[in-house]
């Protein structure tokens, strides 16, 4: 399984309930997106910064969330 944190730009327009980082445990990266947009919607917001394996040490409750 793999780890990632996604961080978008939200500066465009975006549906309501998009946050600005979510944290996706999967079957490698083109699996984790595919939760991201179950989750979230079909069209996601462009990406700012892809973190693979992220210390989950750093993780502060309300700053990231998942599928």
């Amino acid at each position: 399984m793999d780890r990632y944190w996604f961080h978008f730009d939200l500066s465009a327009i975006y549906p309501r309930g998009w946050p600005p980082v979510v944290g996706v445990t999967g079957q490698g990266l083109d699996d984790c997106l595919e939760i991201v947009r179950h989750r979230y919607g079909p069209h996601v917001p462009p990406m700012t910064k892809v973190v693979e394996d992220p210390d989950l040490a750093e993780f502060q409750p309300g700053t990231v969330s998942g599928g």
